[in-house]
C-alpha cells in the first residue's frame, strides 16, 4: 500500500457500519482505505474472484472480513461497492440483488457504465439504489499491495445516474466520493462510455498495439530494441503494463465505441502513411503542427 493519509474531509457524510467489497484489488482497496481513514466504513467485508487477491487484502488490513461469494459478502451490507473486471459487472449484480437490503448504497467502480446500469435496472429490486461511479484515477497497477489511501485526491470521480436513480442515492454516493477526496460530475452512460472511448479506450489500444508492433521486428532493428528504447517510447506505452484481463473487458463491453475510435485512428494513420510516402513534406508540417496545437488544448487546461 502506497500514500501516506491525507487528513479526512470536514464534511459530515452518512456512515457505513458493514460494506461490502466485491474486488479487492487497486481501485476497489484503494476507494476502502479513503473511506475507513474518512471515518465512513466502520468494517469492510470483502469478497474477490481471485483467492490470492482476497487473502492479501486482508493481511493489508483494506478489509477485516472475508466472504465467499459476492451475495454473502453483500448481505446485511449498508454499502455494496462493486470493484470487478467490467464484463463481469452485470453478473454480479444478479448474484447480489436477492440479498441486497432495501436501504443498501450500490455503486461501482467501473469504466464502462452502460452494461451495468442495465444490469441494474432490471435485476434490482430498487434499481434507485444504484449509482454508477468512475473514477478517472490509478496507474498500470494491479492487485492490493498497490492501493493507495490517497489515490483519489483531486482526482475527478464521475457519476452516471439514470432516470430511475433515486435522488438521495445520487447525493449519498457523491458523498462517498468527496469523503475520498475527490471531485464530481455526472454524465449519462451513454456519454460516459463515447468519452471514455476517446480519452482512455484508444490510449490503450494503440498503446498495446505500438508495442506488439515493436515486437514483431524481426533482424538486427529487433534485436537491438532492448535498452535502446527512450522517455518516448516508454510514455507511449506505459499503458501497455495495464491488466490484460480488465482491458480485454473493456474493449468488449465498450466495443462498438471501441471500434469507432480505432476507425477514426485508423484515418488519421492513413493519413500520415499518405504524406510520408508521397514526401508532402509542407503538408506533414501542417498536419504536426495541427496536432501540437490540439494537444495542447486538450491536455493542458487547468
Amino acid at each position: 500500500m502506497t500514500g501516506a493519509p491525507a487528513a479526512a474531509p470536514r464534511d459530515e457524510g452518512e456512515r457505513y457500519g458493514r460494506a461490502a467489497l466485491i474486488g479487492t484489488g487497486y481501485i476497489g482497496g484503494s476507494l476502502a482505505l479513503a473511506l475507513t481513514h474518512a471515518g465512513r466504513v466502520g468494517t469492510w467485508v470483502g469478497t474477490d474472484a481471485d483467492g490470492e487477491h482476497l487473502r492479501r487484502a486482508r493481511l493489508l488490513g483494506i478489509v477485516g472480513a472475508t466472504a465467499p461469494t459476492p451475495a454473502a459478502a453483500a448481505a446485511g451490507a449498508d454499502l455494496i461497492v462493486i470493484a470487478v473486471p467490467v464484463l463481469s459487472g452485470p453478473a454480479v449484480i444478479r448474484a447480489i440483488a436477492s440479498a441486497v437490503r432495501p436501504d443498501a448504497l450500490i455503486v461501482d467502480v467501473g469504466s464502462t457504465k452502460q452494461s451495468i446500469t442495465a444490469a441494474a435496472v432490471a435485476a434490482l429490486a430498487d434499481p434507485g439504489r444504484f449509482v454508477g461511479c468512475h473514477p478517472i484515477a490509478g496507474l498500470e497497477r494491479t492487485g492490493p499491495e498497490v492501493t493507495d489511501v490517497n489515490l483519489f485526491h483531486g482526482r475527478y470521480a464521475i457519476l452516471t445516474p439514470v432516470a430511475e436513480t433515486a435522488p438521495a442515492a445520487i447525493e449519498a454516493a457523491a458523498e462517498l466520493w468527496r469523503a475520498a477526496g475527490a471531485r464530481l460530475t455526472q454524465m449519462d452512460p451513454v456519454h460516459h462510455d463515447e468519452v471514455m472511448a476517446a480519452v482512455s479506450h484508444l490510449p490503450h489500444v494503440v498503446a498495446y498495439s505500438l508495442i506488439r508492433t515493436l515486437a514483431g521486428l524481426g533482424g538486427e532493428v529487433g534485436r537491438d530494441l532492448v535498452g535502446m528504447s527512450g522517455a518516448g517510447l516508454r510514455d507511449t506505452t506505459r499503458i501497455a503494463s495495464s491488466s490484460p484481463e480488465m482491458w480485454r473487458s473493456i474493449f468488449l463491453d465498450n466495443r462498438e465505441h471501441v471500434l469507432g475510435m480505432i476507425e477514426a485512428f485508423a484515418a488519421r494513420l492513413d493519413e500520415l502513411r499518405r504524406l510520408v510516402s508521397t514526401g508532402n513534406g509542407a503538408e506533414l508540417l501542417r498536419l504536426l503542427a495541427e496536432a501540437r496545437a490540439a494537444r495542447e488544448r486538450i491536455l493542458e487546461q487547468p
